[in-house]
């Protein structure tokens, strides 16, 4: 009589490794038991991880199996509070990061190229070589080789560590005025900056965007120091998001792409001028 929640992971999205990653993580979380995240359940046999077939399916898929959370997404529900709430949670989750140690077995990507989701050559590979106009391949580059000196930066520095990847608001629910962050198949070792980069890129889009960016920025801050090294390295990592998601969509077929892309590429140019400091 009980919900649950089953994936069944698309074919070489994730390896074995990876998967048992954010299981190793979950359980973590559900020992500690302060941040109510979805638990992995074991099947009859006690594996976590089950490889499972289907009529019509070209191949066979892996499978897992979690507890159900209760509640409704935040993104039915956008407020200043809100966003205040979900800053804290992804404290308390980079806090929890900085306690836990995982085991020498422990395997997950690491955040430390610009395009993760899909396809590692990119938007100026041979792949999308006919896609963008000349003004606009020389404007990809300069934002690529900016982006590119940052993320060499960054991991250059003191060591990562483990982030959520994916904590924007469609990711989380509210349920009797308690976040709970769902969706663990993106972390990824990185920093803190770029786990609230890829959450403010889901809210660029709302017109309260400042005031939710800082309420957010007011609830982190509630928890522990904005890990912001200097002005504008946030607004740099939002368009990190913006290029792998635009890579993600190129080379996936996105349904309506004729109406959705001179948009999203205008956005982009625009976003990275007034906010990374380029002009024209």
């Amino acid at each position: 009589g009980k919900s649950r929640l089953l994936r069944v992971c698309l074919p070489n999205h994730h390896d074995r490794a990876t998967l048992e990653g954010e299981i190793s993580w979950l359980q973590a979380l559900a020992d500690e038991g302060e941040i109510n995240a979805p638990v992995p359940i074991a099947a009859r046999d006690g594996e976590m991880i089950v490889t499972a077939g289907a009529d019509g399916v070209p191949e066979e898929r892996r499978c897992l199996l979690f507890n159900w959370l209760p509640g409704r997404n935040l993104q039915h529900d956008v407020t200043e509070d809100g966003l205040a709430c979900l800053g804290q949670l992804m404290a308390r989750l980079h806090d929890h990061t900085d306690r836990w140690q995982p085991t020498a077995s422990f395997q997950i990507r690491r955040m430390d190229r610009i395009y993760m989701l899909v396809n590692p050559d990119g938007l100026l590979g041979p792949l999308l070589a006919g896609r963008f106009e000349p003004d606009t391949r020389r404007l990809l580059q300069a934002m690529e080789e900016r982006i590119n000196a940052e993320l060499k930066r960054l991991f250059a520095g003191h060591p990562p560590q483990v982030i959520h990847a994916d904590l924007h608001w469609g990711n989380v629910k509210s349920y009797r005025g308690r976040l709970q962050p769902l969706d663990f198949e993106d972390l990824s070792w990185g920093y803190p900056v770029q786990d609230i980069a890829i959450s403010f890129f889901y809210s660029m889009g709302n017109p309260q965007f400042p005031a939710l960016r800082q309420a957010f920025q007011r609830g982190y801050t509630s928890v522990r120091p904005w890990p912001e090294e200097f002005p504008g390295q946030i607004d740099l990592l939002i368009l990190m998001r913006a290029l792998d998601l635009l890579n993600f969509m190129l080379t996936t077929g996105f349904p309506g792409e004729e109406r959705w892309f001179p948009a999203f590429v205008a956005n982009i140019h625009g976003r990275y001028r007034e906010m990374a400091g380029v002009s024209d």
